[in-house]
């Protein structure tokens, strides 16, 4: 039967393919067997020959120099094939390498400076709770909240306050209630503090149920209180809520609530749709499902 025999292995490469058949040429315009090559260059056998022939594998440099040394050819071109196969090669092992070598583990540590709190953790529940004096001056807002890890390691949550009606400097106080105490807080010269609460242990991803803490933001004013109370959040939020206890007599004109994309928009009228009915003990309560990240949410109001 004629025809050309089946390959029964395929070259490793282009190059190597094409190093080989150039080596092959070579041996036999010298009339060389594959053994009588592999005997006069040093190499093992005559398989070994074939193997480089055959693009299979590559032959040293000194295998190389002396086949050309025994076959003739230039030493030139040849030479500058087998560095292309040695590069491809190690491009290949490194590529290997890096997709073998495990993702470095990212912890809370890489979201603290700065602090990215959308990365840290998200809010399962947000409850606050801001209190007004019979003076209409800001006593204090109460804080409870639950939230769970994204990343292993959280230890603290990060918040930013301020007192509406005042950029005096020592207005806001940070005290801690259950589950955390308070971290490290700085405070600009508008009177907003900013810093985080250090959670009493270490979240994870994994952890069952969502870790639940409180904390107080206590307020010694000088001047009443300037609307609104707002929101505004930095991590995927489930659910929030605020209520306002105002103490008679210091009680509003009108309150309602808003959900706006700018802090231009809350300075709008109210719809009617989201005006509170009036309520002599001055208290009022809304809440927010799913509240976006970047968008202002709170209770607004009118003194007189």
């Amino acid at each position: 039967m004629s025809g050309a025999r089946k390959k029964s292995r395929e070259p490793k490469s282009e190059l190597h393919e094409q190093l080989g058949n150039e080596l092959r040429l070579l041996r036999e315009a010298r009339g060389l067997t594959q053994r009588r090559l592999a005997q006069l260059v040093g190499l093992n056998s005559g398989g070994h020959v074939s193997n480089i022939e055959g693009g299979h594998e590559a032959p040293s440099q000194e295998s190389l120099a002396k086949w050309v040394q025994v076959c003739g050819g230039q030493i030139g071109p040849l030479y500058m094939m087998l560095q292309q196969i040695h590069e491809a090669v190690e491009t290949k092992k490194q590529a290997q390498r890096a997709a073998n070598k495990p993702a470095p583990l990212v912890t809370a540590q890489d979201f603290y400076e700065p602090p990215d709190p959308g990365a840290l953790y998200y809010i399962v529940t947000s409850d606050m709770r801001f209190t007004l004096d019979e003076r209409g001056f800001g006593k204090e807002s109460r804080v409870a909240l639950s939230i769970r890890a994204k990343v292993p390691g959280v230890d603290r949550f990060f918040t930013a306050w301020g007192y509406n009606g005042s950029t005096e400097r020592g207005v806001v106080r940070p005290t801690s209630g259950f589950g955390c105490s308070v971290g490290e807080f700085s405070e600009t010269d508008e009177g907003v503090i900013q810093g985080y609460f250090k959670l009493d242990r270490i979240l994870d991803p994994s952890d069952p149920q969502p870790y639940e803490f409180s904390f107080r933001m206590v307020f010694n004013p000088t001047t009443r209180a300037v609307p609104p109370s707002t929101a505004q959040f930095r991590s995927d939020t489930q659910r929030h809520s605020v209520a306002i206890q105002f103490t008679p007599p210091a009680l509003p004109v009108e309150v309602w609530w808003f959900d706006v994309a700018t802090a231009v928009e809350v300075e709008l009228d109210p719809p009617p749709e989201r005006v509170f009915p009036d309520d002599p003990g001055g208290y009022y309560y809304k809440e927010f499902v799913r509240p976006r990240v970047g968008r202002l949410y709170g209770i607004d109001y009118r003194w007189e």
